[in-house]
């Protein structure tokens, strides 16, 4: 049989060496092996491969493959769905690693120079020159020579967060950082505090980068068994010392 008789869909033909195989024709002149036996009172059937992709010889081992295991009341379908699931959480499995790699490989100094381009306050047209000058400081790295004498510039007070990844930034991280700086400068380091959580607090508004971020990392609510307290100022007059005050100032 090498066409579909007229008037059918498809028609098989048997071979005689291997038990269930067979080939399909189909009425459009497709020809493929299947496989093809009685399993669990209903038929079972399985494509193997189009006859032009498969050697008989091919077909016929994978026919006594499948009878196999049908032998050993396995059906092959339930085989495939489980290989089948198996692969696909190993595709997000995968997945998830690469995200993770990723994720692991963005620095924190990979993104400081964008939020130096685009972390500025919504409501300001700009940062302060000044304090544009000291987030550069306190980001540097060092190693630079010295504009004015001899010798290199010393890392700033960020510099030690700036090769770690953004993923690892927790408080942890933060207070064991803080507290080796706050060893020499400890109002410099406060202030680089404060600095880092608007960084992360940026980084959070940030669809591509929130997912990464930890925004309470740095927060001074958060840390504040490390950090020093505000010391708010006592000098300034009550209301009722205004007369007195006034009456002082008469007699300069």
């Amino acid at each position: 049989m090498t066409v579909c008789p007229e008037g059918k869909d498809q028609a098989f033909l048997r071979d005689a060496n291997s038990r269930g195989l067979r080939v399909r024709v189909t009425a459009a002149g497709a020809k493929s092996y299947v496989f093809e036996r009685k399993f669990e009172a209903k038929t079972l059937r399985r494509t193997i491969g189009y006859v032009k992709d498969w050697s008989l010889e091919g077909a016929r081992k994978e026919a006594n493959r499948l009878r196999v295991m049908t032998d050993q009341k396995t059906d092959p379908r339930e085989v495939d769905r489980k290989d089948a699931e198996r692969k696909a959480q190993e595709k997000l499995a995968a997945e998830a690693l690469a995200k993770e790699q990723v994720a692991q490989a963005v620095t924190v100094s990979d993104l400081w120079p964008r939020y130096m381009a685009e972390g500025k306050p919504k409501r300001r047209a700009a940062w302060k020159p000044r304090y544009v000058a000291d987030l550069m400081k306190a980001a540097s790295l060092g190693g630079e020579p010295k504009r004015r004498g001899q010798g290199t510039t010393k890392p700033g007070h960020l510099a030690a967060l700036m090769q770690l990844p953004l993923v690892s930034m927790d408080q942890d991280v933060v207070r064991e950082w803080y507290a080796y700086e706050a060893q020499t400068a400890p109002i410099q380091a406060a202030r680089a505090v404060a600095m880092f959580s608007g960084f992360l607090g940026w980084c959070a508004t940030k669809r591509d980068l929130r997912h990464l971020v930890n925004r309470d990392a740095a927060r001074a609510s958060e840390l504040g068994d490390v950090l020093p307290g505000v010391n708010k100022r006592r000098d300034a007059l009550e209301i009722d010392q205004l007369p007195a005050w006034f009456a002082g100032t008469d007699k300069l």
